[in-house]
């Protein structure tokens, strides 16, 4: 347990003195976030095919190695410390770092037993899409992090897109977890989740761009798809369709945070 217990100790203050340099707002753009992410990666796979084995015998080693890891895909998509951990590593297109710490175990026992080293490259390619099936199977499954699944439903169309890249805004938007009554609520910021232009229904990602008046206007200027599902596929089709989005998405989530202000302000009168 020596290998992990420094590997996990070690990413963890690898991840805190990174996540000091990548502010939610400015600071590096999310193609070099994803590049400093791998590091904290790296330090965790330390002796990997070494340890492997422990992550399913031990709740607490699991905890440990990604506990680090989720911090600095957080980072990586310029995230809230809320955001949940299969949403965030999605987003970031970070694979579960067990699943790579049982990749390289497998390709480790493939070099061990065939003499070979490194592995060869179609043994490579066949580890990497079952970890890949695999945590697809996860994203599937999973109960957490279901508005980030209707706009990004599969692991591989997201990494593999040819363009585009998350900020601050859009991550708010994509997990849900940003300036909406409906978060806030759930975090004690608000005393009720409701827009306030439409009554009984919940100020959230999926009401606010889609269905509130308020910002019908704006909606209409860009014409993105009628359902969510869609919206990421319009999105990567074309530089003006990213472009326009995410500038609608930004614009959005920038008057909800003016209004929350307002109220912080009149609450406080």
């Amino acid at each position: 347990m020596i290998d992990i217990e420094y590997a996990s100790a070690k990413a963890a203050k690898t991840q805190a003195s990174l996540s000091r340099m990548l502010p939610n707002i400015g600071g590096s753009r999310a193609g070099i976030r994803r590049l400093l992410a791998r590091v904290v990666a790296s330090v965790l796979l330390y002796a990997a095919p070494a340890w492997t084995m422990a992550l399913d015998r031990s709740q607490e080693i699991r905890r440990k190695v990604a506990a680090p890891y989720r911090l600095i895909a957080i980072r990586a998509i310029s995230g809230f410390r809320t955001e949940l951990e299969d949403a965030a590593l999605v987003l970031a297109g970070m694979i579960p770092i067990d699943l790579l710490a049982r990749e390289m175990a497998e390709l480790y026992r493939w070099s061990q037993e065939k003499g070979r080293t490194p592995p060869e490259d179609a043994i490579r390619r066949s580890e990497r899409a079952a970890t890949m099936a695999t945590w697809q199977a996860r994203w599937d499954a999973s109960e957490k992090g279901r508005w980030t699944h209707r706009l990004v439903p599969k692991v591989h169309d997201w990494m593999e897109r040819e363009r585009g890249e998350v900020n601050f805004h859009l991550t708010e938007f994509i997990s849900g977890h940003g300036g909406f009554r409906d978060y806030l609520y759930r975090f004690r910021h608000e005393a009720a989740p409701w827009c306030p232009a439409c009554p009984l229904q919940r100020e959230n990602p999926q009401h606010v761009p889609y269905h509130c008046p308020r910002y019908e206007s704006w909606t209409t200027q860009v014409s993105p798809p009628e359902e969510p599902e869609d919206l990421i596929l319009f999105m990567a089709e074309s530089e003006e369709n990213w472009t326009s989005t995410n500038n609608l998405i930004v614009r959005i989530q920038r008057d909800l945070r003016r209004c929350e202000v307002e109220r912080r302000i009149m609450e406080t009168a």
